[in-house]
């Protein structure tokens, strides 16, 4: 599947793309965002080293993850800062019997999928933009190191979107460390997955033999 088959949002705010197909790309366009958000002054040269650790950190943990893309906020509106991430990943679903299922069909075979983990904090919910139907689910998690429970949490909200004529499953996962705004946060995210479009792939045009006269 191309990138132009992927699922499409609109993010609103301002968002950077992270590449992830290499290292080396992905820590390219790192530098880049680094050097817009933070700026060029020498007296920022820690930060900037600082930003694009944490960066290649999360960037990493995505790859080996399996994500296909991954969009890191900076503004929510001009001025007003918004940090959050964007994780996209593309399910496998090669399998025959999948091939000619419908939306419908690839609705119900969504619903029908239970995710349990006790971090799950929400009810189901049922979004369809599209054609694309989606599962949400709320996670609030403790960051890496702080498995109390305390400060340093995370707020996760992962959607799985499904369509059909093609069957095609992919994830949406968001994340935060604004915690005391989860609520917002939700509602941010249920906004952006109503926005999904997701091009069908476009079909093969049949192979021409030519023929000896």
């Amino acid at each position: 599947m191309t990138r132009s088959e992927y699922p499409q949002f609109v993010l609103p705010g301002t968002w950077g793309r992270i590449a992830l197909e290499t290292e080396e790309s992905s820590r390219a366009s790192i530098r880049h965002l680094v050097d817009g958000i933070v700026g060029p002054a020498d007296d920022r040269a820690q930060v900037r080293k600082d930003t694009r650790g944490a960066l290649e950190g999360i960037a990493l943990e995505a790859r080996e993850r399996g994500a296909v893309e991954l969009h890191l906020a900076s503004e929510i509106a001009h001025g007003i800062p918004f940090q959050a991430t964007l994780a996209v990943f593309l399910i496998d679903t090669n399998a025959p019997q999948l091939r000619s299922l419908s939306d419908r069909d690839m609705a119900r075979l969504l619903a029908g999928v239970e995710v349990k983990d006790p971090g799950d904090t929400s009810a189901r919910a049922t979004i369809v933009a599209d054609r694309v139907s989606a599962i949400r689910h709320v996670y609030r998690r403790p960051l890496a190191g702080q498995a109390d429970g305390g400060q340093g949490e995370v707020v996760e909200v992962e959607y799985w979107l499904a369509s059909g004529y093609p069957a095609r499953v992919a994830v949406l996962s968001f994340s935060t460390l604004l915690v005391d705004f989860q609520e917002r946060f939700v509602e941010l995210c249920d906004a952006i997955v109503g926005t999904v479009r997701w091009p069908r792939p476009k079909a093969k045009e049949p192979e021409t033999v030519a023929v000896e006269q």
